[in-house]
């Protein structure tokens, strides 16, 4: 039996709730990137060093996403959602701390991993609402965290140009995010819709569309996240815009 529709105004409210976690999402991650010189050079590291510390988000995401599925189908993504979204601003402040190379690479591997069971338990959200509601929010929500992103950047860049100390400024980022999880969490679906077992063409079918998905993914991968890790770098480094870089 399919679930009724939620009323108007509860289906309203779980989108706005989804698509503040969008943004406090993008806002987050991006806080963090014009102040990577900074965290590199006060950790003494070279950028060899800093590259290798970076890769950690992305071996966090590649171990997150084997077991997400897993994940998702034994507790519901409200949960999932909550609980991963409160993590990562736990987890973000933690950069301004580390103590060694070794230490950010796990943080960032930390959270990777999160990410990715916040990112899938966020879009089954979405798509959940958009079903039951009969209405397309998903293309606005990915534009929630872009808006979310952009902000975060200009916030970072912000707070690196006035020298503000790295530590106030990421734990002010997850602050942000933490009270915003605080605030919507009532207002996210309660349970999920039921999966349907596909017939053998169904996962052929899949098999192929997952292989083209992932080919994406990793040229996505490149015009964004390398860009994003190294920009304020190379303008520290080679354009020497200083305080500016981000």
């Amino acid at each position: 039996m399919t679930a009724a529709p939620p009323a108007p105004e509860s289906a309203r409210r779980s989108a706005v709730a989804v698509g503040a976690l969008f943004f406090v999402n993008g806002l987050t991650f991006s806080n963090w990137l014009p102040r990577i010189p900074e965290v590199r050079d006060r950790l003494g590291i070279s950028n060899g060093g800093l590259g290798t510390a970076l890769i950690g988000g992305g071996l966090g995401g590649l171990i997150g996403s084997l077991i997400v599925g897993r994940v998702l189908a034994r507790w519901r993504s409200r949960s999932v959602l909550v609980a991963a979204a409160s993590l990562l601003a736990a987890l973000l402040p933690l950069i301004a701390f580390v103590p060694t190379a070794l230490a950010l690479t796990l943080v960032l591997t930390g959270l990777g991993f999160v990410d990715v069971l916040n990112d899938m338990s966020m879009n089954t959200q979405g798509m959940m609402i958009e079903t039951r509601g009969g209405r397309s929010i998903i293309n606005r929500l990915h534009g929630m965290w872009s808006l979310g992103f952009m902000l975060g950047a200009l916030v970072g860049l912000g707070a690196s140009a006035a020298k503000l100390d790295i530590r106030i400024h990421l734990v002010g980022v997850g602050v942000v995010m933490m009270a915003t999880v605080n605030a919507v969490q009532g207002w996210l679906l309660p349970t999920d819709a039921p999966s349907s077992p596909a017939d053998g063409s169904g996962r052929r079918q899949v098999s192929v569309l997952v292989v083209a998905m992932a080919v994406m993914a990793i040229g996505v991968g490149w015009l964004e996240v390398i860009p994003g890790d190294w920009s304020a770098v190379l303008f520290r480094d080679v354009f020497d815009a200083g305080r500016w870089s981000g």
